[in-house]
């Protein structure tokens, strides 16, 4: 039998997001990380766009706090430059599995040891190559959550999020 303290521990848990431009995928990860704690688990979201920065290539690329419909375009067109520029479309996916090699190691976690009760949510997946890598590397601790907005409801969010990122307030 194990002892008290073993029983308690969880695996490791992943979860990637996926949700076209305008979709409020803050919210699903906040509910999903509300959820996750709720069963003991601590999270780290990975925002993918944001990891690109650490490439020299793109270490200007704009903060949100900035116009967002620039930083929205700017991630996109990185991303889409970072995968070319590799070959691999699943290149971006990749550098999150990275960020999660380093936690572990900053954690004290020798290669392949996990860190307990720890789930981290991929934000945001943008193309199948990239789940079917962090399926492939994660198995059945990796769970996709596609979230769905209308066209017009998507529209909408991108306009105030523009318009409040100049200063601008139409609605």
């Amino acid at each position: 039998m194990l002892p008290m303290a073993e029983a308690l521990l969880k695996p490791e848990l992943f979860f990637g997001l996926v949700g076209a431009a305008g979709t409020d995928l803050d919210k699903v990860g906040s509910a999903l990380a509300k959820a996750l704690h709720t069963a003991d688990y601590e999270t780290e979201t990975i925002r993918l766009s944001s990891l690109l920065r650490a490439i020299d290539k793109f270490k200007d690329l704009p903060l949100p706090t900035k116009d967002y419909f620039d930083y929205v375009d700017s991630h996109m067109t990185a991303g889409d430059d970072f995968r070319r520029d590799t070959g691999r479309a699943d290149a971006v996916a990749l550098l999150g599995v990275g960020k999660i090699k380093e936690k572990r190691t900053t954690a004290g976690k020798k290669d392949g040891e996990v860190i307990a009760n720890q789930a981290y949510i991929f934000r945001s997946l943008k193309n199948p190559a990239e789940i079917e890598s962090l399926r492939s590397i994660y198995g059945s601790s990796f769970y996709l959550i596609a979230a769905y907005t209308s066209l017009q409801d998507r529209r909408v969010s991108l306009a105030k999020r523009i318009a409040k990122s100049r200063s601008v307030f139409p609605f």
